[in-house]
């Protein structure tokens, strides 16, 4: 497989919706299992799994925002992304 084929790959699983919802359970998973075996730093763990478990919410609830419109005008209806199926 050349280097080519690869990037195209990986190209391809980028904007795989499936791919990416895969890999956020995964990163959960792993998290929560850090959090109940490692001691240390349960604080930044947890604040960690928090953030995964609300982009993997936003990821399959298909609610994007638009972050600088959104400081810009400050409006939740006008920041919404329409994502392409």
């Amino acid at each position: 497989m050349t280097t080519q084929q690869l990037k195209d790959k990986f190209q391809k699983a980028r904007y795989n919706r499936t791919v990416r919802t895969v890999v956020l359970v995964a990163l959960l998973a792993i998290l929560l299992v850090m959090y109940f075996v490692w001691g240390k730093m349960k604080g930044l763990i947890l604040g960690l799994i928090i953030v995964v478990t609300l982009a993997l919410g936003i990821h399959i609830a298909d609610y994007d925002l638009d972050l600088g419109t959104l400081f810009k005008t400050g409006s939740i209806e006008q920041s919404r992304v329409e994502t392409k199926k």
